[in-house]
């Protein structure tokens, strides 16, 4: 939908993703609290009150805090603090539900199925997502599996199979080396291996770790609990520098969560993403005006841009 001045209109109010709505009243006591929850109806499908979107529906109030970035204020969570009653906080900042479930998928897709597709980006089995259409064609001369697409013959293999340990036990002990925070440089040393293999150690550990969560939380949903209680903490980790233009710390901000009975970590997630190209997303973020587009509206919500960070462009560097 296209303005007088050519920008696009936004709802004043971010509406659901994939039913998730994050913003609105923080109080649950609040008769407004669910309002711009999206609900389902008797067929299933997910509906949203769109009057409590609207500027005169009487139920909130938006007012911009900054550049770029807006509150959301419970109409009537003010009135009550204005009788002198308890009601916390009554406003909070518009956050992209877009943002929220693309960090959400990120951080959970450890948990989906690594199914095989066809190659092939034209092959009707991907357009059309036709089900089983991906066949096991024996393994190649590395042990690797082959594969075959059912609808347009195009042969492919797997991922290459993970190269056999021959020292197990040197994992372990990497491994305990570094929850017990050893430097890198020291576990190479104790191991009698090279940095290199330390990483590569590493990397095999993290795919290992994954597997091993995944192959357990995938049933939580099919399992039925009493009643279980979860502690969440949250951790900073200060790394160093990266760039001599920019000699500043970065603060890496974990949050995880532990069953209170079990101790087991059900999330330890940290808000860095080493997939995303952070000079693509700056060239795209520039042609689409993302500075001109509220922080909840902006398709590159969930990262930070470069004027946000106060970064200079590679053309403004000085050595």
């Amino acid at each position: 939908m296209g303005s007088i001045s050519g920008q696009q209109q936004h709802p004043r109010i971010p509406l659901p993703v994939a039913g998730i709505q994050v913003n609105g009243c923080r109080n649950p006591t609040c008769e407004s609290f669910l309002a711009l929850t999206p609900v389902k109806n008797s067929d299933g499908a997910v509906e949203v009150s769109l009057g409590a979107y609207e500027k005169g529906s009487g139920l909130f109030q938006v007012s911009g805090t900054g550049k770029g970035t807006s509150s959301i204020f419970c109409l009537k969570c003010r009135e009550k603090k204005r009788d002198g009653l308890e009601v916390g906080a009554i406003s909070t900042s518009l956050k992209s539900n877009q943002a929220v479930v693309e960090e959400l998928n990120r951080i959970s897709r450890h948990l989906d199925p690594k199914m095989p597709s066809c190659p092939n980006a034209d092959c009707d089995s991907n357009i059309g997502n036709v089900a089983g259409s991906v066949k096991r064609n024996g393994r190649t001369a590395s042990g690797n599996q082959r594969l075959k697409c059912g609808v347009c013959g195009k042969g492919f293999t797997s991922r290459p199979k993970t190269r056999k340990h021959s020292k197990p036990h040197i994992d372990i002990q990497i491994l305990k080396l570094l929850v017990s925070k050893v430097p890198i440089r020291r576990i190479a040393f104790l191991c009698d291996i090279s940095t290199k293999t330390v990483y590569d150690k590493i990397r095999f550990l993290y795919r290992q770790c994954q597997e091993f969560s995944a192959g357990r939380e995938r049933d939580l949903e099919n399992r039925a609990f009493r009643r279980m209680y979860f502690c969440t903490d949250r951790q900073v980790v200060v790394s160093n520098w990266t760039k001599r233009e920019d000699k500043r710390n970065c603060d890496i901000y974990g949050i995880a969560t532990a069953c209170k009975d079990t101790g087991y970590v059900f999330a330890f997630n940290f808000n860095f993403d080493g997939s995303v190209d952070a000079e693509e997303i700056e060239k795209d973020a520039e042609a689409i005006g993302e500075y001109e587009t509220p922080r909840h509206h902006r398709k590159y919500a969930r990262v930070w841009l470069r004027q946000e960070l106060h970064i200079p462009a590679q053309s403004e560097h000085r050595f």
